[in-house]
Order: structure tokens, then sequence, then C-alpha cells
């Protein structure tokens, strides 16, 4: 091959990778984007994504097993404070429960 023949071959393939990386870049950006935000609403009727819809069932019952477990805790809290109340009382005043109860001489030495 001529010296000017390889300098035609190099041009032109020099243009035609030119020509193929401008297509490249055009198909591209006409490729569909998908909006940020809300699922698209289609004739009243919404379309969401099933990892989403998953994930959104797991937090809303983990959220009710927190409920239940608090609501279950602060019934044994409740339980508790009261029992401590009447145990408190007991201790602190044991002759008060035995006001006015009579005992025998045989009872006493019981």
């Amino acid at each position: 091959m001529t010296k000017s023949r390889l300098t035609n071959v190099a041009i032109r393939a020099t243009a035609l990778s030119a020509l193929l990386a401008g297509f490249a870049t055009v198909a591209a950006a006409q490729k569909e984007k998908h909006p940020a935000g809300p699922p698209v609403s289609t004739m009243g009727t919404m379309k969401s994504n099933p990892k989403a819809n998953k994930g959104q069932a797991t937090a809303e019952a983990k959220r009710a097993d927190a409920r239940d477990d608090k609501a279950g805790k602060d019934a044994d809290k409740t339980e508790d404070r009261a029992q401590r109340s009447a145990l408190n009382g007991a201790r602190s005043d044991p002759k008060g429960l035995l006001k006015g109860i009579k005992m025998s001489s045989s009872e006493k030495s019981l």
C-alpha cells in the first residue's frame, strides 16, 4: 500500500470511530429516565415496588410488636408497683395490723 492510501484508511477509521462514539452518546441520552419520588399514579391505581411493599409491611409489623411489648411492660410495672406498695405498707406498720385483736393466754403461748 502506498502512503496516501494508508493515510486515507487512517482518516476514514478515525471518522468512523468518531461517528460511532457520537451515536453511542445520542443513544445514551435518549434512554428513559425514571422519575424520583413516589410511585406513578395510573388511572387511579398506584404502581409500587414489591420490595418496598415488603419492607413497609415488615416495618409496620415491628412497630406493632413494639407497641404490644410496651403495653405489656407498662401493665407489669403497674402491677409490680401495687404489690410493692402493699408490701411496704405491711412492713412499715405491723402493729397496726394487729390493733384491736385480743388473744387469749393459750394463743399467746403459741
